[in-house]
């Protein structure tokens, strides 16, 4: 009996041992997660002040956001009615240039038509020129003729 009663203490010992033990580990988990438990309230409360100034200033945000979107859309509209003005601008040149170009084949062709008619009848008083010519060399001839006999 003495020996089971030893044993029983041993086994006693050993099971104090081990509660101790346990305790001691239990003592620090419950540390860390106590730690973590404020390591995370305090990240929660600072999150909460941010989200809360973020609140206040996104205001402030949008407002300038709505202001710079109005403005965008104020400077696209005058953009695009200057485009219309642009294109409406190129558009007569482009008609212009077309009418102008017409006008000069018009030109071109009347030019080159004249040149034509002033060349044939260039021609033609040459020809009555020298059949002129070759009369009053021949009249000049006979009268020189009829003066040396």
């Amino acid at each position: 009996m003495a020996e089971t009663l030893a044993q029983t203490r041993l086994q006693l010992q050993n099971a104090e041992s081990s509660v101790l033990f346990m305790q001691q580990e239990h003592a620090q988990t419950l540390k860390g997660l106590y730690a973590e438990i404020s390591k995370l309230q305090k990240k929660c409360g600072e999150l909460t002040f941010k989200i809360a100034m973020n609140a206040t200033s996104s205001t402030t945000d949008e407002g300038q956001l709505c202001q710079e979107l109005s403005e965008a859309q104020e400077t696209i509209k005058t953009l695009r009615s200057e485009n219309t003005d642009f294109k409406a601008i190129i558009d007569t040149g482009y008609k212009r240039i077309v009418l102008l170009e017409t006008q000069l084949n018009g030109f071109e062709q009347k030019y080159n038509q004249d040149i034509m008619e002033r060349d044939k009848h260039i021609s033609i008083l040459t020809k009555e020129l020298t059949a002129k010519s070759d009369t009053v060399a021949y009249l000049t001839t006979q009268l020189h003729q009829s003066k040396i006999k």
